[in-house]
């Protein structure tokens, strides 16, 4: 089955807009799909906006902290062992949101050493829309112990 394909300008669209079938996703530019552009419908089965990522990084919790990437953390601050500052580049629009996170050693070997990362609610870490505070717990022999790791992982969805 041939499927043609129209290159040049559309006028006259009804309400209805394009009929079905009549974009191929691949003729999309990647830089015309934007966040802003996801549905923000009420509805869940619309509401791709709420799928999606916040903010997420991957860093380096160990002496200088040091982000090796991110979306939408914009710098970290280093509040002392095992505690962390996520700062947004972009306010989230509450402070309700989930945060899932992990932490590793990263010593090449298989011995469960790892941790969590939670959100750290204390009346010196205020979490708010831009900055997110959290800590790394270890869950080797010290369990339960803060502790800083070389390798840390943090998602904001909401």
């Amino acid at each position: 089955v041939s499927q043609s394909r129209y290159t040049g300008s559309i006028t006259g669209l009804s309400a209805g807009g394009l009929p079905d079938n009549s974009i191929v996703t691949a003729d999309i530019a990647d830089s015309a799909v934007t966040y802003g552009k996801l549905s923000t419908s009420a509805t869940e089965a619309d509401n791709v906006a709420k799928r999606t990522a916040k903010a997420w990084v991957n860093f380096n919790g160990t002496g200088t902290v040091a982000i090796r990437d991110s979306f939408n953390v914009s710098s970290i601050t280093d509040n002392g062992q095992g505690r962390y500052t996520l700062n947004l580049a972009v306010s989230l629009s509450s402070a309700n949101f989930a945060l899932a996170g992990n932490a590793s050693y990263r010593d090449g070997t298989d011995d469960g050493n790892g941790g969590v990362v939670s959100i750290r609610r204390t009346t010196s870490a205020t979490i708010s829309t831009s900055a997110v505070p959290i800590q790394t717990n270890s869950f080797d022999a010290l369990y339960g112990t803060i502790a800083d790791f070389p390798l840390i992982n943090a998602i904001i969805i909401q």
